[in-house]
């Protein structure tokens, strides 16, 4: 086997580029991908549905931390949003924004520093109540 720099292999006559070319998965991660685009543009008109379609087609887990984990790591969702969906009073959101409080790490910040990170990655609900 022969290896070049740039990590294609050529091993007795045959090419591999380090690439799977199975079709059958590339169609499926097409698919995933269709589906969490039409979550986040569900989530951008209605939280609730969003969060709701994707983890009925398996892409978001049900539990409050798995919420909490895909706000904090997906930079595509509507920060308004997730702010009203953070403030609204159902016991599932509550207990999706203590997952997500908990999630954050401040670590080695100052309370300014740590309070500013943490009010920029949602906006506050204009209503008193979900706040």
């Amino acid at each position: 086997t022969a290896e070049v720099d740039s990590g294609v292999s050529v091993a007795s006559g045959s090419f591999s580029s380090g690439f799977d070319d199975a079709p059958e998965e590339f169609e499926e991660r097409k698919q995933k991908k269709a589906i969490m685009e039409k979550g986040l543009a569900l989530f951008a008109e209605k939280p609730k549905k969003g969060v709701k379609f994707l983890q009925e087609n398996g892409l978001l887990g049900l539990e409050p931390v798995d919420v909490a984990q895909f706000f904090l790591s997906d930079d595509r969702l509507n920060k308004t949003q997730l702010g009203d969906y953070l403030g609204d009073n159902t016991k599932y959101n509550i207990d999706v924004m203590y997952a997500y409080t908990d999630l954050m790490d401040c670590a080695g910040l100052s309370f300014v520093a740590a309070l500013r990170k943490f009010l920029s990655e949602f906006r506050l609900p204009g209503e008193a109540q979900k706040i």
